[in-house]
């Protein structure tokens, strides 16, 4: 009887480490080259109903990485409903540290501006204390992060789904879920080189 709390208590330990690994960088990591300078982008498609006449989308996402280590991550929509637009930005500003191919974003502060028609409803700064890990894959020029954000809303899922022991790319698993959220036709997940 006494076995069983033990073993929960390891299981719990072990799948909070599973979760949270994509927040850091590996243990005794090292800098390396910093091949990322400048401006990464998404490649993104309207998120607007097909052929509608009232409603339109567009909307981008753009991290940019400065030579000191520090980078602006930077999400605008600009959304027409009939003849209203509503436009939110949402930067976010930082540190980035590198090992191998992998880039951890810490953000520090995010600054918020909503307007509605020009006019601005909202604009907020505060302190963003959190890290998310990036890939670089090579073979398709792109950065693309372990899980899906848009505008520093994170859902739990994308390509660490793929990743059985936390920072292994050498593993072909891996590089099939690069692959799938890399290259959607919807939504993809990665960001490539400004051309």
């Amino acid at each position: 009887m006494e076995k069983f709390p033990f073993f929960l208590c390891i299981s719990i330990l072990f799948l909070d480490c599973q979760r949270v690994w994509y927040r850091s960088l590996p243990e005794n990591s090292h800098v390396s080259s910093n091949h990322f300078i400048g401006l990464w982008q998404k490649r993104t498609n309207p998120r607007s109903a097909i052929n509608s006449s009232w409603h339109k989308n567009h909307w981008s996402e753009k991290i940019y990485f400065r030579k000191d280590f520090t980078f602006v991550k930077t999400y605008e929509s600009e959304d027409f409903i009939g003849k209203s637009l509503a436009y939110l930005k949402v930067e976010g500003t930082g540190s980035y540290r590198i090992h191998k191919n992998w880039i951890l974003l810490e953000t520090k502060k995010i600054e918020q501006i909503e307007k509605l028609d020009g006019e601005i409803k909202k604009n907020v700064i505060k302190p963003f204390d959190s890290g998310l890990l990036y890939y670089y894959y090579l073979d398709g020029n792109l950065i693309i992060p372990m899980i899906y954000d848009m505008g520093y809303n994170e859902k739990d899922f994308g390509v660490k789904d793929g990743v059985s022991i936390p920072f292994d790319d050498t593993n072909s698993n891996f590089f099939r879920y690069i692959k799938i959220y890399a290259f959607k036709e919807f939504q993809s997940h990665a960001y490539y080189p400004e051309n």
